[in-house]
């Protein structure tokens, strides 16, 4: 059946009551969407703190910045992000160590 056919065979209240569906359906998927990005910034915001957290406590024991610095070292592995902390460049995975 075409869906020229099915319309046409719908009747006021069947048309009414797909309408209303479609609306709603558009209006969970917005919800859901402010939901993932207001849980998003959430993420964002306890990162923030954690990082300033953690750079406080590292200026205060020198221990704990030898462990962040090694840490950032070995684990760090984007090049943009090495930068960021002055890191050199890891070695090519063709080159030898």
């Amino acid at each position: 059946m075409s869906e020229e056919t099915k319309q046409s065979n719908e009747t006021p209240r069947l048309k009414q009551l797909l309408q209303q569906q479609e609306k709603i359906k558009k209006q969970i998927q917005l919800e859901k969407k402010r939901h993932r990005d207001s849980e998003n910034r959430k993420d964002t915001r306890r990162k923030i703190v954690d990082g300033a957290l953690i750079q406080n406590y590292a200026r205060e024991n020198p221990e704990f910045l030898s462990i962040l610095q090694r840490l950032r070292h070995e684990k760090i592995t984007r090049q943009n992000d090495r930068e960021l902390f002055n890191l050199p460049p890891l070695p090519k995975k063709d080159e030898k160590q």
